[in-house]
């Protein structure tokens, strides 16, 4: 974990370098029995919606209109370090679900509610059509579920 986490610390241009290492090590965890078996290899459990959520002090010094391009890059780059490959449009979604935790929205609504974000942030912008497939995405890496058009947040991944 640290090797990944210096890596992600170099990689962005952030001010608040120390909030993120901080913010990174309360959402991983060192996992040695998973089940109550023992791992022949520790693995990483990273809790997605305490980082979702703890990224608000970190974007707090980032200008309102630059806060989903921030966000964005710091969740491209952290799920790149962790071996999860996510679209610039993919991270954007994730991270306006970050106020969700538990509960559900359904996907014509959250749609919706992202057109208004993406009027702020256009380039993070997506079709209808296109936004089935980046819920597909998020889904298939299991950041999200969807069941009968409702999604909820994953509280947290194994990363291996």
């Amino acid at each position: 974990m640290m090797n990944a986490k210096q890596e992600i610390l170099e990689k962005l241009d952030i001010k608040n370098k120390a909030g993120l290492s901080q913010l990174l090590d309360n959402s991983t965890t060192i996992v040695r029995s998973l089940n109550q078996m023992t791992l022949p290899t520790p693995v990483m459990e990273f809790k997605i919606s305490r980082f979702l959520k703890g990224l608000k002090p970190i974007l707090n010094e980032v200008g309102h209109k630059e806060v989903g391009s921030v966000a964005t890059q710091i969740l491209k780059t952290t799920f790149a370090e962790f071996g999860l490959e996510l679209s610039e449009q993919e991270c954007f979604v994730l991270f306006q679900l970050r106020d969700l935790g538990k509960f559900r929205i359904k996907d014509s609504k959250l749609f919706s509610d992202l057109e208004k974000e993406w009027n702020i942030n256009p380039e993070f912008k997506v079709e209808k059509a296109e936004f089935k497939y980046v819920l597909y995405e998020l889904k298939s890496v299991k950041l999200i579920d969807i069941r009968r058009g409702s999604i909820t947040l994953t509280e947290q991944i194994i990363v291996e």
